[in-house]
């Protein structure tokens, strides 16, 4: 028994050592899209990379509020959406496309959910935590910077929709 732990603290440990000498960090900005109740974000995100197959990525989103054309308007004056955040991290398993310049990845995460809506004149503020699975494309433009296109799906009791996101990263 001892055996297999000493394996697995050293394949742990030979992981984070690569990531180290690595070194690959990102920060980048993003647009989002969440389909129910069409929904635009604007965010941002830090990815680390663990290793050569792994990345660690931190997100925040802020959707914003859309304006509501003349059919919607009585649906809007009883409830109004107003603004929502999102905070997530995400794992994404890296593989590598078209000699490693291209990396096809898919992710799964977890986020905590905050929206915020107008009932009249009462604010309900609402809270909690969903999970996220989906499918990313990224493609480096140079040594120190990459596009990406991301597909999830957000599951949760009340908003469970696809989110689709564009993101541009700057490594350093």
């Amino acid at each position: 028994m001892k055996r297999y732990i000493i394996l697995l603290l050293l394949l742990f440990v030979s992981a984070l050592a690569e990531a180290h000498q690595r070194g690959d960090k990102s920060i980048g900005v993003g647009y989002s899209y969440q389909t129910k109740g069409s929904r635009t974000g604007l965010g941002g995100r830090f990815q680390y990379v663990l290793s050569q197959r792994i990345r660690f990525e931190g997100t925040v989103d802020l959707f914003l509020p859309e304006r509501p054309n003349k059919t919607r308007r009585v649906e809007a004056e009883t409830k109004r959406f107003t603004s929502a955040f999102l905070f997530g991290l995400n794992l994404h398993y890296l593989i590598p496309v078209a000699e490693g310049r291209c990396s096809l990845y898919p992710l799964i995460g977890v986020a905590g959910y905050h929206s915020h809506y107008k009932l009249g004149e009462e604010d309900i503020d609402t809270s909690e935590t969903v999970m996220h699975a989906g499918l990313g494309f990224s493609v480096d433009l140079a040594y120190y910077c990459a596009v990406g296109l991301e597909a999830k799906y957000m599951a949760s009791p009340e908003r469970s929709s696809p989110v689709l996101g564009l993101y541009a990263t700057f490594h350093f």
